[in-house]
């Protein structure tokens, strides 16, 4: 949730490693969160998911981790994933799996997929290379 200030905003982050994460990951990314926090006064807060590689890329999580790193991301350093992973459409599949839960519990469908290929269709033709 951001504070809504003008001129800070809250900084989500999802670092994908090779291997799986360990304690003194998990630690080191802490005290980045706190440090981007500390140092930045435009960052009003820092949130960051960290997985493998493996995971992001894995079929539990197709529609989830895997859809948020397609759809929702700017890759800074490594590979972009998004090359790994399949185009995703707005579909019925897409909805359901993205929301789960979510779409009955508030009574109608989610515009979230709609939004994802809005973004992709503002994105150059093949920047994220070959499928």
């Amino acid at each position: 949730m951001g504070s809504r200030r003008v001129g800070r905003s809250g900084l989500d982050l999802l670092v994908a490693l090779h291997e799986e994460p360990t304690d003194t990951d998990r630690e080191g990314l802490r005290e980045f969160e706190r440090a981007l926090d500390t140092e930045f006064e435009q960052v009003d807060g820092v949130a960051t998911l960290l997985y493998s590689r493996a995971r992001v890329l894995s079929e539990p999580e197709r529609y989830d981790l895997a859809w948020f790193v397609a759809c929702l991301r700017t890759p800074l350093l490594g590979d972009d994933l998004a090359a790994y992973l399949p185009r995703y459409r707005p579909d019925s599949l897409l909805a359901r799996e993205t929301n789960g839960d979510l779409v009955r519990s508030r009574g109608g469908p989610s515009r979230r997929g709609t939004r994802c290929a809005a973004a992709r269709r503002g994105r150059r033709a093949g920047a994220r290379g070959p499928r």
